[in-house]
């Protein structure tokens, strides 16, 4: 054989290995082989290659599928067959192939032959598709068989997409030597015993597996009975029977199978529904379990809706004998491809969102409600899943876990067990349940709900008393993560903090972000509003938090005409950039506050940000105005006077006005010097003064340096709580400015 060789895709052999059946009228009873699992058997290919491929194929227009009668199936299956395009397309891959030659090795002989002697002899096609990419087609070749018991006998489903990385993880930890055992959990239908079955599957063509479906009545007994059948499928049961006498007791019958399953060529033992089974099936897991090290030949499945009993985080972290996987809901690509898998035809994508919104992700959920009309009240007509969340997930829980589920719904911020119970009253066994049923995740110490679960309960509408009872334990999270925002004073040096927090020990700004929006929302959604805009207020002002004000401007609760919300609209209007407009309604907001003087704090806010206007918009009356009533009202407090000289050194840098800012700067060097701010700080500032009059740039970049260094270092924050963060940070844009200037001149 010479020349390169042409290798076949999957979707390419899919296409030739459907061009046999392009005469099949699949609206009557169709083969076996039309369906995903007969292409999948047929080429011999791993049934996880093969739907991405169809579905590509099909959005391609090379195929189509519909649900028909199959033969040997009593209900009916998805088909897969070319249309006019699609068999143009395969006639064209033969054409390139059918005069390649390939070794056919059989028993007898070993020869070449091309590629069209194979197609149109009985060769298995998958053999001959194969062969083309291999070189060799082997025929009556046997391999040695495995044994594959399954009680009772399982067949997959239909559909079975994604999964990827849990499958990889489930295949890696239980295929081969190793003596593990993987616990396999999840909530109700969300495709644990699918994946299992995939997984199981590809084991099975290599090495012997051993399942059995458990329920109530599947006891310890009954299991040894079915090992003893295991064991007649693999003709062991007479060596078994020479080698250990008869025992009465099911438990140590049952080990001393596993013991000689283990020591005559291993297995992998699956077991399913764990959860359903009686108390000794727990027993024996366990002695299995103190075994493993021994046992290199077994490896268990265990799959369960509950995390199992004889589970412990230690056997996992020390020696890695036992895992434990929880499987979650679809991504939104997973379930989209599930979908259109058992959908066909083009998607909304918004309508696929809803669902994925309603659902969680949750396989079965998407699997039922598929079919439903696409209608703006997506949770019409979900009958069938709440009955199966009925009965299925929440059957059992007390009121208290339920109501605790549905107060996790409520908010997305985690929760700890000590809140738990301290905010929503329910018992910390109640959480354990809760955690072993696999209906609340822990992560990172915080609780949070399952995302099925929470997609179905948060239709359910709002509980105002869990609303209050949330709003309360965001606003003590909050007294200890964000003093600032229980400052009397609020000073509100706009950045100031969001600037330097990053830098406070013990802050996690982000955290205390998703907080402080999270309770702008509850405020709103119990009738709190005035108090939702306010607490948006103090965020923006003490830790520059954008996102509830946006979040309040997006809500439509900014359109009233009161000093406050004019403001707040105009800040929102500032955040996207539109300047004139948010000029409009600081002034606006100016008169109206200045005929009642209401709200000195607001006063302040609506100068300072007129100020900002009009220095971008270089409005010098505008600036004057505010600027001069700025310093007349807050005279009397040196941080103010501070901020505000600084912010004209600043005015003064952007104009070019060199005197006139170190005029000014020297001027507040002496101001800063003889008041109380430390005298780390105020020695760094005269230093930055001195660099700037003698013209030392490079003095007066180390001198800002001291300055943050006297930041970082103050010990009782007094520097975060008022305006020096931002005066650096004004010192820093005024340096650069006399150097451009500087620059310009020379």
């Amino acid at each position: 054989m010479s020349g390169e060789r042409k290798k076949l895709t999957v979707k390419d052999r899919i296409l030739l290995y459907l061009y046999r059946y392009r005469n099949v009228d699949p609206k009557m009873v169709a083969p076996p082989a039309m369906t995903q699992e007969g292409i999948s058997q047929g080429l011999c290919l791993k049934r996880s290659a093969i739907p991405r491929a169809l579905m590509s194929l099909e959005e391609e227009g090379y195929i189509e599928s519909l649900l028909a009668h199959v033969k040997h199936f009593r209900r009916r299956r998805k088909v897969y067959f070319l249309t006019d395009k699609g068999i143009e397309r395969a006639l064209s891959l033969y054409e390139g192939i059918k005069h390649m030659k390939v070794i056919l090795k059989t028993p007898e002989e070993e020869r070449e032959v091309e590629v069209k002697e194979l197609f149109s002899s009985d060769v298995p096609i998958g053999s001959v598709l194969q062969g083309v990419n291999d070189g060799i087609v082997n025929l009556g070749i046997e391999e040695k068989k495995t044994v594959v018991y399954f009680n009772p006998p399982v067949e997959g489903p239909d559909i079975f997409v994604g999964r990827e990385k849990e499958w990889a993880e489930l295949l890696e930890l239980i295929d081969g030597k190793g003596g593990r055992m993987v616990c396999l959990i999840g909530v109700a239908g969300i495709g644990k015993s699918s994946l299992a079955l995939r997984v199981l599957e590809d084991i099975g063509e290599k090495r012997d597996v051993f399942y059995l479906k458990l329920d109530h009545w599947t006891d310890l007994r009954w299991v040894a009975e079915n090992l003893r059948r295991f064991l007649k499928e693999r003709k062991q049961i007479i060596q078994y029977s020479n080698l250990y006498l008869g025992e009465d007791d099911p438990l140590k019958e049952s080990l001393s199978m596993l013991e000689f399953i283990n020591d005559h060529g291993g297995a992998v033992i699956a077991l399913d529904d764990l959860h359903r089974a009686p108390p000794d099936l727990n027993n024996l897991l366990r002695a299995a379990k103190d075994r493993l090290s021994e046992w290199e030949e077994l490896n268990f499945l265990i799959i369960s809706r509950e995390r199992p009993e004889f589970y412990d985080v230690r056997d996992e972290r020390l020696l890695g004998k036992v895992h434990l996987i929880t499987l979650k809901g679809l991504n939104e690509d997973e379930a989209k491809l599930l979908i259109k898998s058992g959908r066909g035809g083009e998607l909304d994508y918004e309508w696929v969102e809803r669902l994925l919104e309603a659902t969680g992700g949750h396989p079965l959920a998407l699997h039922l409600l598929k079919d439903r009309e696409v209608v703006p009240e997506y949770r019409k007509g979900l009958g069938r899943v709440e009955d199966f969340l009925n009965r299925e997930i929440l059957g059992g829980l007390s009121e208290g876990q339920k109501r605790f589920l549905k107060a996790l719904t409520t908010s997305t911020i985690p929760v700890g067990r000590d809140e738990a119970t301290e905010y929503f009253g329910i018992d910390p066994g109640d959480v354990e349940d809760l955690l072993v049923r696999g209906l609340v995740v822990e992560e990172e110490n915080s609780l949070r709900i399952h995302e099925f679960v929470e997609g179905l309960l948060k239709g359910r509408g709002k509980d105002p008393d869990l609303l209050r009872r949330w709003i309360k334990l965001l606003v003590d999270r909050l007294k200890r993560e964000a003093p600032a925002l229980n400052d009397g004073s609020m000073r509100f040096w706009l950045g100031t903090v969001y600037r330097w927090g990053e830098e406070r020990p013990g802050i996690e700004r982000g955290k205390i972000a998703r907080e402080v929006l999270e309770l702008v929302k509850l405020l709103v959604s119990a009738g709190q509003v005035d108090e939702g805009k306010r607490l948006a207020m103090y965020g923006l002002w003490q830790e520059g938090l954008r996102e509830p004000l946006l979040y309040l401007l997006n809500d439509g609760r900014l359109e009233g005409e009161s000093p406050q919300d004019l403001y707040l609209k105009g800040e929102a209007k500032l955040l996207q950039g539109d300047f004139e407009r948010a000029q409009e309604l600081f002034l606006k907001a100016w008169n109206l506050a200045r005929e009642g003087e209401e709200e000195r704090m607001i006063i302040n806010a609506i100068l300072l940000r007129l100020l900002e206007v009009a220095e971008r918009r270089s409005d010098d009356e505008l600036y004057e105005r505010a600027y001069r009533s700025l310093y007349s009202r807050n005279f009397s407090s040196p941080a103010w006077r501070h901020f505000l000289s600084a912010r004209r050194c600043l005015y003064h840098s952007f104009r070019g006005e060199v005197d006139k800012l170190l005029t000014k700067l020297k001027s507040l060097s002496e101001d800063i010097l003889s008041s109380d701010v430390p005298e780390r700080f105020s020695g760094a500032f005269s230093m930055y003064v001195e660099a700037l009059q003698n013209g030392d740039i490079p003095g007066a970049q180390k001198a800002i340096e001291a300055m943050i260094n006297a930041i970082r270092m103050d010990p009782i924050y007094y520097l975060y709580r008022t305006p020096y963060g931002s005066l650096t940070d004004m010192c820093q844009t005024a340096l650069m400015n006399m150097e451009i200037y500087r620059g310009g001149k020379e």
